[in-house]
């Protein structure tokens, strides 16, 4: 076991070497030096949102626009700015001294280069996350590192490592909440179960929070549960399974109500607001909420009926709605603490505080379940309870509630004491993600004739895409589903079927704004995945032949197949990084800059719309016009 465990640990290292080295060829070939502006339209946004950040100011990018995302990259960014600047790489990092430097777009170039660098952190944890999600469905190490791989030469991740983006960290969020999930269904204890599940929450909020691409994995989580026939909540007794169902329930109420007040803020991001809206937009986020709790319920009453009929429609039911509030109820811990843990900012404030004074009083309260010989938090909360109010335990209990209920009464009453600007671009997330109609403005159905019209071309475009750069990945699941159906292997053709429709899904949800070459990576990710699958059940299937004594000609033939398509997709898939060539790109401003959305545009970079604020910054100190301004360096070259 432990020889295997080192073996793991040795080709996961290797996994990672390989992509710290695609990453620095990529680093190299393109140029760290190159004039930043070339292509700002997210760039300077990030930069200058995570440098306000660091200020204690908001944001000027997630929260005044209609879109509503960027908030976990954004504060990903700030944590590494200032991380840089305590470590001497970076000057101070905040957007005062932007404001006071003498050659602020000097000042800026710094930090936009370190947002280029900062993006190979998480191109490594998608390499990672890819490696053990594969590891964890194939049992692997060398078709681990075969889509890990994959995952690492790929253009559609690649292209992250250049440019500063929120579409990597969404999706790599995206698919360790689903990797999270299948874990948990298949944990040894119901304890294991709920942990995985709250961190798979936990995940899937940071991912909606940086891109709402990863809306469908709403949708896509609940089904893992029909993909396994038990799970640790199945195995569990009645008695352990309404215990645990309590806890959830206290939990959210404990964790849930403060969180209220960030509603306070959804007016502002409604133009022309009025209180005769305030029933429409009610109407309209509980629609969406019921819509999304009848749809887990339904996936609940599909997976008891078929694995324990419908010999009574209402014990199942009610069992079904048990199992279905249980999913709901954990999953919702770990959203609210991303929630929690999005206010933990470089700049201390008193959400930090309360938060730290909770995880030493849990860490006490666990010392003294320790102490006093309890198996669990759980057997300690059902002392009896006049123990309880006599132990040293009701100490920490009384002062963890007394400190929740000043959080509470203070954020209420003096807002800008806990970082109103940070809950601001929460609360514009969340506003978003539960009131996802305000986004269909973005759509473009009204460039065609009807509405069916309008998704005919999107299924279009996404089969296009399929048909153009991923055939030898379809060839391959279509080889392994009709040998996996020959040989009866209904379980993995239900898992590699679910995986397939989940990347066409993710790649046609993103297809919506006809801007899917920037969102590919999300249905790229699950692709790799699926192949990983695919040939791990065909190589596993010659196995089993060959042990059982009847191993065939016709599949050897197919394997080999499959396995040499594997290999030449991964060949297509580096061929944007072959094509790269170390110092081909010149460095310098020499030219005017492409775009200035963020740069001078009036409406992402001025103040009067709630931008960032650079466009008056540069006319403040360079006594010019923002792009009058920065034209003058370009024809010198200064950055």
């Amino acid at each position: 076991m432990k020889k295997e465990k080192t073996l793991h640990t040795l080709w996961f290292l290797l996994a990672i070497a390989v992509a710290i080295g695609v990453a620095t060829f990529v680093y190299a070939s393109t140029g760290l030096g190159r004039c930043y502006w070339s292509r700002p339209a997210d760039d300077l946004c990030y930069a200058v949102g995570a440098l306000r950040i660091n200020g204690g100011l908001r944001s000027g990018f997630v929260e005044h626009t209609a879109l509503g995302e960027g908030l976990s990259p954004l504060l990903f960014l700030s944590w590494a700015y200032a991380l840089a600047s305590k470590a001497g790489f970076l000057e101070f990092a905040s957007f005062q001294s932007l404001a006071t430097h003498e050659d602020p777009l000097l000042l800026l170039r710094q930090f936009v280069i370190a947002g280029w660098v900062s993006g190979g952190a998480i191109f490594l944890l998608i390499v990672a996350t890819v490696f053990g999600f594969a590891r964890f469905l194939t049992g692997s190490d060398v078709i681990s590192f075969f889509a890990s791989m994959m995952a690492a030469v790929s253009w559609s991740n690649l292209q992250f490592l250049m440019k500063i983006r929120s579409e990597a960290f969404g999706a790599c969020l995206g698919v360790l909440s689903l990797y999270l999930v299948f874990k948990a269904l298949r944990a040894s204890r119901l304890s294991g179960l709920g942990l995985y599940l709250a961190t798979g929450g936990m995940a899937l909020a940071y991912s909606l929070f940086a891109k709402r691409n990863a809306l469908p994995y709403l949708a896509l989580l609940p089904l893992v549960f029909l993909l396994e026939t038990e799970t640790p909540w199945d195995r569990a007794r009645a008695g352990a399974r309404g215990l645990a169902l309590k806890y959830a329930f206290v939990a959210n109420s404990f964790l849930f109500a403060p969180l209220v007040l960030l509603m306070r803020y959804w007016p502002e991001f409604i133009a022309l607001f009025n209180l005769s809206l305030v029933p429409v937009l009610a109407a309209e986020i509980l629609g969406f909420v019921l819509l999304l709790l009848l749809y887990v319920f339904l996936v609940f009453v599909v997976r008891l009926c078929r694995s324990y009929g419908r010999a009574s429609m209402r014990e199942l039911f009610t069992h079904a709605a048990v199992d279905a509030a249980a999913y709901v109820l954990v999953l919702m811990i770990g959203f609210e603490l991303a929630i929690y843990s999005s206010f933990v900012q470089p700049r201390f404030n008193a959400y930090s505080l309360f938060l730290l004074l909770v995880f030493i009083a849990g860490c006490a309260l666990a010392v003294v379940a320790g102490r006093r010989g309890q198996v669990s938090m759980a057997a300690l909360l059902r002392a009896p309870l006049v123990q309880r109010l006599v132990s040293a335990n009701a100490g920490i209990i009384i002062l963890a509630a007394v400190a929740w209920g000043a959080l509470w009464q203070l954020a209420r009453v003096f807002p800008e004491a806990f970082g109103a600007h940070i809950e601001v671009a929460v609360s514009r997330s969340l506003f978003e993600i539960m009131h996802p109609q305000s986004s269909f403005s973005l759509l473009s159905s009204a460039d065609h004739a009807s509405t069916f019209a309008y998704f005919r071309s999107v299924g279009a475009e996404v089969w296009g895409y399929y048909r153009r750069s991923r055939w030898l990945e379809l060839v391959i699941v279509a080889l392994t589903l009709l040998e996996l159906l020959r040989a009866r292997k209904i379980a993995t053709v239900r898992v590699v079927v679910f995986f397939t429709l989940a990347g066409m899904g993710l790649l046609f949800f993103s297809s919506l704004r006809h801007l899917y070459p920037s969102y590919l990576l999300y249905a790229d990710l699950i692709t790799i995945l699926t192949v990983s699958l695919c040939i791990s059940s065909m190589v596993n299937l010659q196995k089993e032949r060959i042990h059982g004594g009847r191993a065939t000609f016709h599949t050897a033939i197919v394997v080999g197949i499959v396995v040499c398509v594997g290999a030449f997709a991964v060949v297509r898939r580096s061929q944007e990084l072959r094509g790269m060539q170390i110092g081909t790109l010149s460095s310098g401003c020499n030219s005017p800059p492409r775009g200035s959305d963020c740069l001078c545009d009036y409406y992402y970079a001025g103040t009067k719309h709630g931008g960032t604020g650079l466009k008056e910054i540069i006319e403040q100190q360079y006594e010019a016009e923002c792009m009058q301004a920065v034209e003058a360096r370009a024809v010198r070259g200064l950055p």
